[in-house]
């Protein structure tokens, strides 16, 4: 299935742990920044253009002084026009740099500061979408470093040794090198670094060279062939010792390079750097291959207090399990796949913690379930008056806030996990990763693509546990009833709702019975703030009931209600069933079971043939069984047949309209009716005088069927549509009411007796 649903996709179509403060931002307001106008400082004035050009590739070569807190050299960028007439060409540098000379093409150009971290080029003539240009760009200086994280590092780590190290997260890769730091414009990159030479350098993709200058220097030449965000670019210099291991997967073996203070080094650092190998095939079970195969994994040592997922070589202060699992995760999603607006951080923080998670459930050893749910119990979030999505993405405290983009997001991908079911989640995982790998990708491409792959309308799980805010609370009663021989449960539940928490989460809720002992597991989907649902359980009293037994949704304890509130009627069981067939001629009357006392009338009921002749009923209401009895002039001949139940049907005790629909996505559903609020007819279809296994509708059982029974099993709705003249239910042939493997011996029978 994940294999057939990335065909799909691709035919059509920072670990950060600490905690920050952060301020309310207008949570009223469901306006989202366009890409191109995230006008996040110090980075506006060159996002204004960022859709003009595609950056295709950086060539940065620098030399490095650590101790001095010294860097220069130069950056070509090759970049592509996206529009015809361009003429300028905006990048990012700090003016705490000196800019030597800029070229374009080889030819001296004349530039300007737009303001203090952006600089302005002239390209010398136009240039049409899809030409391409050089600018090259020398500089030098003491960088200062910047934002709450330091963007650029340079420390003395002890005496004699000297380090730095670059953090460019969110917006601060302007701060050390010329770049267009836009996230949807990726890129590949050569990365040539000269340093002393008792130092070694750490950075993206493949080392392909180290090369002695002069007489104390060493450049070491990084390269990555994959796209990658200009935050994500990074370099660590001190006197590292360097280990390498390896990763074996089906396609080979991947490079496993860890860079480590020597103070550091030893078999139980080393050894924990080695988890690495565990999760790299946890994580390319559950999401693919490991992105970035061909060039490497890697993670070196740095002063920082937690971790950041730079592409293909991630810092860490210490390979604590968790930690080391959340930046892995990153490569996935983050690095491979990037938030394409700092707004939609919660894709990359989110995930990233759940992939934590999802180690802790399925490593070696691990007690499955069990430690996912002790997992997320330890990563709870505190409930917050902000909504998950960043409205205010110019406060880089509020992007990174702990317990909302990291902790919240967990629980938000926790929770779509559940409601989409695993195959169906990590299915869209997959075809997510199809469709946006080596891209960016916002909040609605997601969902987009989770309804392309599950068919369902998701929008409103986003708009309330995404872009609204608060936590569920849910008040209910429940009440056993006995219907027709049949045991039912019937459930009051109310989402309740605030001025402060107004949103409504909409999703699949389970529900647990215990009948002395004998627990049964039940799914209902709220998607209003009052509903009542129905539904048969096995016979016996019911001693507990409980809403979200094992603790899948965020949200406030729930409270049971003093008193049940009534809800509207159901329709429980009709004579004949939804898409039955029944003989011509065999039935003399009709009939309509309800759950509740209903006011009902005859003109509630309408019985009409295909091809639009109604049917005249005369009714009689049981008030004891709450029966509907409907007897035609006549037993009704051969045909196809539509009774429906109009929702002018009330309840004695309410006055609520009927609840009628058929809801399930299948084309048989099972009764009893209704979505949960008052409204709605019930819509029953049934044939008279059709021969079961007779699929292709031509009054003979013989082989010619057998195509139109696989595919009325295997697809109902292609089924109709192939024979729209036929019904499905000739191949519910032992007559349990549904489409089943069930039904393939009796047809095999009924074949081989013709």
């Amino acid at each position: 299935m994940r294999t057939l649903m990335i065909a799909i996709a691709l035919v059509m179509g920072p670990a950060l742990v600490l905690g920050h403060d952060y301020r309310p931002g207008d949570l009223n307001s469901r306006e989202r920044p366009a890409l191109s106008t995230t006008g996040v400082p110090p980075m506006a004035s060159l996002r204004e253009f960022a859709t003009d050009t595609d950056v295709l590739h950086y060539r940065l070569d620098i030399a490095v002084d650590p101790q001095g807190g010294w860097l220069g050299g130069s950056n070509t960028i090759t970049v592509r026009s996206l529009k015809d007439g361009l003429s300028t060409f905006r990048f990012g540098l700090t003016d705490a740099l000196t800019i030597g000379a800029i070229n374009v093409d080889g030819a001296a150009a004349t530039w300007q500061r737009i303001d203090s971290a952006t600089v302005e080029v002239e390209l010398g003539r136009s240039y049409d979408a899809d030409e391409t240009f050089e600018v090259n760009v020398e500089y030098e200086g003491e960088p200062e470093s910047d934002g709450d994280w330091g963007s650029i590092v340079f420390r003395r780590r002890s005496d004699d040794v000297w380090e730095t190290w670059t953090l460019s997260q969110p917006w601060w890769a302007h701060t050390w090198w010329p770049c267009k730091d836009y996230i949807p414009d990726k890129a590949t990159a050569d990365l040539l670094i000269t340093v002393p030479n008792d130092l070694l350098v750490a950075s993206n993709g493949l080392l392909l060279d180290v090369q002695d200058v002069g007489t104390d220097q060493r450049q070491f030449h990084w390269r990555t062939d994959y796209q990658i965000a200009t935050y994500l670019i990074c370099m660590a210099i001190t006197n590292y010792v360097n280990y390498q291991a390896t990763w074996e997967h089906d396609g080979g073996d991947m490079l496993l390079d860890f860079y480590i203070y020597p103070e550091w080094d030893g078999p139980e650092y080393r050894a924990a750097l080695l988890a690495t190998q565990d999760m790299l095939d946890v994580f390319s079970e559950l999401y693919g291959t490991y992105p970035f195969f061909d060039e490497k994994y890697g993670i070196y040592q740095w002063a920082y207090g937690g971790g950041m997922e730079h592409q293909t070589m991630t810092g860490q202060n210490y390979p604590i399990e968790w930690l080391t699992a959340h930046e892995l995760s990153h490569s996935w999603w983050g690095d491979s796949i990037t938030c394409a607006t700092w707004s939609d951080i919660w894709l990359n923080e989110g995930f990233a913690t759940y992939s934590e998670a999802l180690w802790f459930e399925f490593k070696p050893g691990s007690h499955g379930e069990v430690a996912l749910h002790a997992a997320m119990e330890d990563r709870r979030p505190s409930p917050s008056l902000e909504s998950l999505y960043v409205y205010d993405a110019s406060d880089m405290n509020r992007v990174f806030d702990r317990n909302m983009s990291y902790l919240t997001g967990a629980w938000v991908v926790h929770m779509f996990r559940h409601e989409l079911g695993d195959e169906a989640f990590f299915d869209t995982l997959a075809a997510y990763r199809a469709l946006y790998d080596g891209d960016s990708a916002t909040t609605d491409d997601f969902c987009a693509v989770a309804e392309m792959v599950t068919g369902r309308e998701l929008t409103p799980f986003f708009e309330g546990w995404v872009y609204g805010r608060g936590w569920p609370r849910y008040r209910y009663a429940w009440r056993e009833l006995e219907l027709g021989g049949q045991s039912y449960v019937e459930l009051y539940l109310l989402q309740m709702r605030s001025a402060v928490f107004p949103s409504l989460m909409t999703m699949t809720l389970d529900v647990a019975t215990d009948s002395g002992g004998n627990e049964s597991r039940y799914q209902i989907f709220n998607d209003a703030e009052v509903e009542h649902f129905l539904w048969p359980v096995a016979d016996g009293v019911i001693h507990a009931f409980e809403l979200d037994p094992d603790g899948w949704i965020l949200r406030y304890d729930d409270e049971l209600a003093d008193e049940f509130v009534e809800g509207p009627p159901k329709v429980v069981a009709t004579v004949p069933a939804p898409e039955a067939s029944v003989e011509a001629g065999a039935v003399a009357e009709l009939s309509v079971a309800f759950h509740k006392d209903v006011n009902v009338a005859a003109s509630d009921f309408e019985l009409v043939e295909a091809g639009g002749a109604t049917v005249e009923l005369t009714l009689a209401y049981d008030a004891g069984t709450f029966t509907a009895t409907l007897t035609p002039a006549a037993p009704l001949p051969a045909g196809n047949y539509t009774l429906t139940i109009n929702d002018s049907v009330t309840d004695v005790a309410a006055g609520l309209a009927l609840d009628g629909e058929l809801e399930a996505p299948q084309k048989f559903t099972l009764l009893p009716s209704g979505d949960g609020e008052p409204g709605g007819a019930t819509v029953v279809h049934f044939t008279a005088g059709l021969l079961l296994g007779d699929l292709n509708c031509d009054n003979e059982l013989n082989f010619d069927d057998i195509d139109g029974f696989v595919l009325a099993l295997g697809n109902p709705e292609a089924y109709v549509a192939q024979y729209p003249e036929c019904n499905a239910a000739r191949a519910d042939i032992n007559g349990d009411g549904a489409i089943s493997f069930d039904d393939i011996s009796p047809f095999v029978s009924l074949l081989g007796g013709s």
